[in-house]
């Protein structure tokens, strides 16, 4: 027995459903935000009612989901602003030591 996943080659999701997956799993700025918005934009995309457990198996077997993931980086963060914040938080750090 092994501890490797099987890949299973979907009927149902196609390699441009696929390709399209990916691109709103992986969108900084539209992410899914559960599993149930990922089946109901299938629904509404490609007309294509896939049950909600087959799809998060996929999501997770194909794109590493995760049921609660933080985002690598919000999409409207001001970088000028963090500078300003470490460069202060660095200066109140020095002045206390």
């Amino acid at each position: 027995m092994t501890d490797q996943l099987k890949i299973i080659k979907s009927r149902i999701i196609t390699s441009e459903i696929h390709q399209d997956l990916k691109d709103s799993v992986n969108s900084s700025t539209t992410p899914f935000l559960g599993y149930w918005e990922a089946n109901s934009w299938l629904y509404e995309q490609y007309g294509v009612d896939v049950k909600y457990h087959l799809l998060r198996y996929y999501l997770i077997q194909y794109y590493k989901t995760k049921l609660k993931s933080t985002q690598k980086s919000h999409y409207k963060k001001d970088v000028e602003a963090e500078k300003i914040f470490f460069r202060d938080s660095l200066m109140s750090y020095i002045r206390l030591n």
